[in-house]
């Protein structure tokens, strides 16, 4: 299927490539959720492979993040598949997700400037 590039909504630093794995499904409905995932800003480019039933994501986890991704996907009747292994994987991209976006929005405590003095 085709891919979409939208590289000027991804931030750099916090883009990250996913690879999930679905059941099987009709090519509507994957089509169908692929439009619908490409118009949200933040996902850089999404394709899939059908021998392998797998889609390639590459987004900005600092907007978006694998639980609205897997929303969509049950939205359109597409299911997340594969064993423990899938399911840990997809464990450890929400975990990574999470850090991503909180970082995102973190406010450094320190400014690198020197201690100052304090008034006696």
């Amino acid at each position: 299927m085709s891919h979409s590039e939208h590289s000027h909504l991804a931030a750099e630093g916090s883009t990250v490539r996913r690879i999930l794995e679905l059941l099987p499904a009709a090519d509507t409905q994957i089509r169908a959720a692929q439009e619908a995932v490409q118009q949200w800003p933040g996902v850089a480019a999404m394709t899939y492979d059908p021998v392998l039933r797998r889609l390639m994501l590459r987004y900005d986890a600092g907007h978006v993040d694998l639980n609205q991704i897997a929303a969509l996907l049950a939205a359109h009747q597409l299911q997340l598949g594969g064993g423990w292994w899938r399911r840990w994987c997809y464990g450890y991209y929400r975990f990574v997700d999470s850090n991503i976006k909180d970082n995102a929005h973190h406010q450094p405590q320190c400014c690198h400037k020197p201690a100052q003095p304090r008034g006696r």
